[in-house]
């Protein structure tokens, strides 16, 4: 018999009305829906006394009314009975995927009640936060940009936030590259919503971002780039980059186009979905204006024509 076994052994048997028969003693217990969420890994078992666990799943035993505080492993390795919210008995990996979905419940729970607040102190950013809200529900999780904005806001209110309860979604490629732009102090601001893989994500790609957007500046700069530009481009006066550079306030380069192509006006933008709308409204008012491109200002990578 292993430690683990004996020490659950030990743990279990006071508070259960069998005595002798670890099996059957489990058979009296069942997951009571109840979790609590320590915020960081400082917990213990009670069945198996494992150490470093950050959520508690309550046990309760329907014999003697006796209740524990377990990792979800001691509920899945020694089968503790799990219900749904119909009170459904769950069977093999519906069980995990319960204990999971109560997890994710929380989180959203706690990040609702912070969110809530932020709704309630800041009046004149609600459509702000609303945008963002509706594009955490369309995508899945926060961009990097949004959450750091929301973030932002919170810290600007006094308002206190839990970072990891705000899910991160970095499937598209600006997101990524968004997150690899922006400064450390920044990035510590949204670090802890990353999840694990995200995060060794980043680190294993931030050194090969960076060195290829050093490749590029020293490129763009060379007398071999600048002897290849069309002579369109050399028609091209209008400014390349802004006189002080901010990554908030000029990620992006905008410039309009004629119907021949020729390049008529010049901006830059901190926003992408902002952009977007500006550009719509500007061909719309602008008869000359026949297209427009966005691109990345610091590499000058395509990001859509418009």
């Amino acid at each position: 018999m292993s430690s683990w076994s004996e020490l659950s052994q030990k743990n279990l048997f006071p508070f259960s009305k069998e005595q002798s028969d670890f099996e059957i003693a489990l058979q009296e217990w069942a997951h009571t829906g109840v979790l609590v969420d320590h915020l960081f890994p400082v917990e213990s078992c009670q069945l198996c006394e494992h150490a470093n666990l950050r959520y508690h799943f309550e046990i309760a035993n329907n014999e003697t009314q006796a209740t524990l505080q377990v990792g979800s492993s001691c509920i899945e390795k020694f089968g503790i009975a799990i219900y749904d919210n119909e009170g459904n008995k769950l069977q093999g990996p519906a069980r995990g995927k319960q204990l999971r979905e109560e997890i994710n419940t929380q989180k959203q729970e706690m990040m609702a009640e912070t969110l809530g607040e932020l709704w309630r102190q800041s009046e004149k950013n609600r459509e702000e936060v609303a945008t963002y809200v509706r594009a955490y529900q369309e995508r899945g999780g926060f961009s990097p940009k949004n959450l750091l904005s929301l973030f932002t806001l919170m810290k600007d209110e006094g308002i206190d936030y839990i970072p990891h309860t705000y899910k991160v979604t970095l499937r598209r490629k600006e997101d990524r590259d968004y997150l690899y732009r922006i400064s450390v102090e920044d990035r510590e601001l949204i670090w802890g919503s990353l999840s694990t893989a995200q995060k060794k994500g980043y680190l294993k790609r931030k050194k090969d971002f960076d060195k290829s957007l050093e490749r590029k500046k020293t490129l763009y700069s060379s007398p071999t780039h600048l002897s290849s530009i069309t002579e369109t481009q050399q028609e091209d006066s209008l400014p390349d980059w802004p006189i002080r550079y901010s990554e908030r306030a000029h990620r992006y380069k905008i410039t309009f186009f004629d119907e021949k192509g020729k390049p008529l006006k010049r901006l830059f933008r901190g926003d992408l979905e902002e952009s977007r709308s500006f550009i719509r409204e500007q061909i719309a008012n602008n008869p000359e204006f026949e297209k427009a491109e966005i691109r990345f200002t610091e590499t000058n990578d395509l990001v859509e024509i418009l």
